[in-house]
């Protein structure tokens, strides 16, 4: 059995842990998963296939072509925007003043139509009127609550699914902030596989070396849930990151992204309320394994890759493979969406399960 160990934040910890998959009476041949049963397995190929902004990371309020003019009371200012960040989405926000001076809290929170399954995207921050003009624009800046400028920082940074789950997402690095050199182009037919670290446990996506990366970020996410009733439960966990970049040639732009993510689920039926996922985890990433019960536990690992044209055309492209004990592919989850500018679909994406001989 490999061991695998925790020994960094999240947008590292999941490009080093070894691809391995704790099972119950899983192979090939029975016992088989399906497309149906592993849909929380595909829960972010199924979102970025269906909204553009949680690809882009982008969801704050466009001061850069929606001003607001700033509150000058505890009355909170404002405002709408329709169709934004895309078509059928709806994003509103409220900006409060602070006892600091010209720093102002900013919560914005987008809506989606009835058809994606995820229900809102809220971004709290606070921003600094840098120009102390009383209207928030894109002169100002995100900051900490003291007013000390931080552009990637959020407060609050999550999304709301139907079924009441919540994905936490962080702003590791933007082209604002932390980034040397922002990424090359993700090619949408590239490798559907981890990628191997260097000799420190370290990768990153190539920089960009032609200068035409306008915008690039690095966001990890983890998101949590549990079904079932007292006597039986499943605990669900992913946790990934997600790399985007942004091409410019003239008035295009061609957004292309990529993911990485792993997800464990965990049955602990006739288990203690108390040996949970978190428990089972925490036992597990540090080398702890004695009596540690692996029945029901499952792990699995996720390559996401997303393009935008500047024609409007979507593809995203999916592949996630789910492993035994022993490290042999059990079933392979492979999907490829496409989407014209006119939202017809050219290919509708469905998942279609690998199982090997």
């Amino acid at each position: 059995m490999k061991r695998i160990k925790i020994t960094g934040p999240i947008s590292l910890t999941i490009l080093i842990i070894a691809a391995v998959i704790i099972t119950s009476g899983c192979n090939g041949t029975t016992d088989r998963i399906t497309v149906e049963q592993a849909d929380y397995l595909l829960s972010s190929y199924y979102m970025l296939r269906g909204d553009d902004e949680i690809a882009e990371s982008r969801a704050a309020w466009p001061a850069y072509t929606d001003s607001i003019t700033l509150p000058t009371d505890s009355t909170p200012a404002t405002g709408r925007k329709n169709n934004y960040p895309e078509k059928g989405q709806k994003t509103d926000v409220t900006i409060e003043k602070t006892l600091v001076t010209n720093v102002y809290k900013v919560s914005s929170v987008t809506t989606y139509p009835k058809k994606d399954s995820i229900s809102s995207t809220t971004e709290v921050y606070f921003i600094l009127d840098a120009d102390e003009d009383g209207v928030y624009t894109s002169a100002d800046y995100i900051c900490d609550s003291a007013g000390t400028r931080n552009d990637n920082l959020r407060s609050t940074f999550q999304t709301e699914y139907d079924n009441g789950t919540i994905r936490y997402e962080e702003i590791i690095a933007t082209t604002a902030d932390g980034l040397s050199s922002n990424y090359a182009e993700f090619d949408i037919n590239g490798e559907l596989s981890f990628p191997t670290p260097d000799s420190d446990g370290n990768w990153a996506p190539a920089d960009d070396g032609t200068g035409t990366a306008t915008w690039s970020s690095m966001v990890s996410y983890i998101q949590e849930e549990e079904s079932g009733f007292w006597i039986w439960t499943n605990y669900r966990l992913i946790t990934g990151t997600r790399y985007y970049t942004e091409i410019t040639s003239g008035s295009d732009i061609t957004k292309t992204s990529v993911s990485y993510e792993k997800c464990i689920e965990r049955d602990s039926s006739n288990q203690s309320t108390s040996d949970n996922i978190i428990v089972f985890l925490k036992r597990l990433f540090n080398d702890n394994t004695t009596d540690l019960d692996y029945a029901g536990a499952t792990l699995s690992e996720t390559v996401i890759r997303y393009e935008i044209l500047p024609t409007g055309k979507k593809t995203v492209n999916s592949n996630t493979l789910v492993k035994d004990q022993d490290s042999s592919t059990i079933v392979t989850f492979t999907a490829a969406y496409e989407e014209e500018a006119d939202g017809s679909i050219t290919s509708a994406g469905t998942p279609v399960a690998a199982y090997p001989e």
